[in-house]
């Protein structure tokens, strides 16, 4: 009977033991494999909104979506002055792990997998590791969804013909309901192309191209158009307004045509070429009155590794960092520019391209 004992004992012991080596174990790869990085948080966070990317910034923390392509480096990543840790995680992907956009709202980090049509919002709990649900949008089903946008204190959630906002994810009221007034991505004289309409909220602000070729800005807080000019520029609708995004730099408002190697026009002048890249699907984001274009070879020997800085009021371009793939381009403030390559590793690089540094990877 005393030998059954401490045979009990001795087999807890040994499993105890092994769990403990293969808890070292683990702890010892997630250090040694895990990718690693640190974030100072050293610049005026003044964008009006940058929704759903791979990246989001918080006043003392950076989330980043981690692809890794890798089946196990993978994940949301908290980083901060002190490193970085790992707050989600979904397991072995034998394919490329699809990173999910983020979105600070209210102290909740909202998870946004793209899709193309939402009912519900959810978000990731920090303290547990889980995705759960944070909203469910009142009227989705009957309005149809796509996608929303954050802009600080507020969901704009863009429908069929009218865009609604919700200052708390669930009860939502209309802010926009000129749906009908938007051009849609198509041929502008053959209405059976159309299937998207042009429209980007940035911050509070709509800006679209309405079907009597007019540029349009709309403030979704007042109610009412800041700018309405007519866009005289004959060429550029005699083709089909295919693969176009509107970005909003300083006080104009300007046109990517990414179906002609990024083609970049003024709309507020008349849709005058400004800049043209090398690179058909160039990485963009702005600020101010810079437009920042990322450039990849992976897939077009012709293109030039490249993260460019474009003066819109000037037509000036400079190139702040040089020779390296550029895939995702971010800018939340002032100062720097996020950036990451073909490995998923994440950089920032001054406005001017003075300073670089690596954050995570």
């Amino acid at each position: 009977m005393k030998s059954n004992k401490i045979y009990a004992v001795i087999g807890i012991s040994v499993a105890a033991g092994v769990l403990a080596v293969v808890f070292l174990l683990i702890n010892i790869f997630n250090y040694l494999y895990w990718p690693k990085g640190r974030f100072t948080p050293d610049e005026n966070l003044s964008r009006k909104s940058v929704s759903s990317h791979i990246l989001e910034i918080t006043d003392d923390k950076l989330y980043y979506s981690y692809a890794g392509n890798s089946p196990i480096r993978h994940g949301v990543f908290e980083i901060t002055p002190n490193g970085s840790s790992l707050k989600y995680w979904d397991g072995f992907s034998i394919k490329s792990w699809t990173a999910p956009g983020l979105d600070a709202f209210k102290d909740n980090l909202l998870i946004n997998w793209g899709m193309f049509y939402i009912d519900d919002i959810s978000h990731l709990n920090l303290d547990t590791g889980n995705i759960e649900n944070f909203s469910k949008p009142k009227g989705a089903e009957k309005n149809g969804y796509f996608n929303y946008v954050v802009s600080k204190d507020k969901i704009y959630l863009p429908s069929t013909d009218k865009i609604y906002v919700s200052y708390d994810g669930t009860n939502t009221k209309v802010a926009f309901d000129n749906g009908s007034d938007i051009i849609a991505d198509g041929d502008i004289d053959d209405p059976e192309t159309i299937h998207t309409q042009l429209y980007k909220i940035d911050g509070d602000t709509l800006i679209y191209i309405s079907k009597d070729k007019h540029i349009k800005e709309y403030d979704l807080i007042n109610k009412k158009y800041i700018l309405s000019k007519k866009i005289k520029n004959k060429k550029f609708f005699k083709k089909e307004l295919m693969n176009l995004e509107l970005f909003k730099c300083g006080e104009k408002v300007i046109v990517v045509d990414y179906s002609n190697n990024a083609i970049i026009y003024d709309a507020t002048d008349n849709c005058k070429t400004i800049y043209e890249s090398d690179e058909e699907y160039p990485s963009l984001a702005n600020f101010g009155n810079l437009l920042f274009i990322g450039a990849d070879n992976s897939f077009y020997d012709t293109v030039t590794d490249s993260l460019t800085a474009l003066d819109i009021n000037t037509g000036k371009a400079k190139t702040i960092v040089k020779n390296k793939s550029i895939t995702d381009v971010f800018v939340f403030g002032d100062k720097w520019v996020y950036y990451c390559d073909e490995k998923d590793n994440l950089y920032r690089v001054t406005h001017d391209g003075k300073i670089i540094e690596k954050v995570f990877g």
